[in-house]
């Protein structure tokens, strides 16, 4: 009997926390190009409780970036043209394109 109350907090602290991390953030920017092999580079700024972090993301379209934050704000450019869709965990989106050689900035 034991052994069935354990598994079953353990379950539910699990599945607990599997939902505080969508909570958290679970924040997904796709990044494709209508040129193949565009290469991007990205700074981007991860905010949770306040608190800030930097990190920085090279790579070839098409790509994804999978962050756990509270909200994501990043500076992509490229040689080609970028189309970036940033998707939240609660289904709110943001959609920016960049011209060929182009910056953008998109947060969510």
């Amino acid at each position: 009997m034991r052994r069935l109350i354990l598994a079953a907090a353990l379950t539910s602290s699990a599945a607990g926390a599997a939902a505080g991390s969508d909570d958290l953030g679970g924040i997904v920017f796709t990044i494709t190009s209508s040129v193949p092999g565009t290469t991007y580079s990205a700074v981007c700024t991860l905010i949770n409780d306040g608190v800030e972090t930097v990190e920085n993301h090279d790579g070839t379209a098409p790509a994804t970036l999978r962050f756990m934050a509270g909200r994501v704000r990043c500076e992509l450019s490229s040689k080609g043209p970028l189309d970036v869709l940033a998707e939240g965990p609660r289904g709110n989106r943001t959609r920016s394109s960049t011209p060929p050689g182009g910056r953008i900035s998109i947060s969510l």
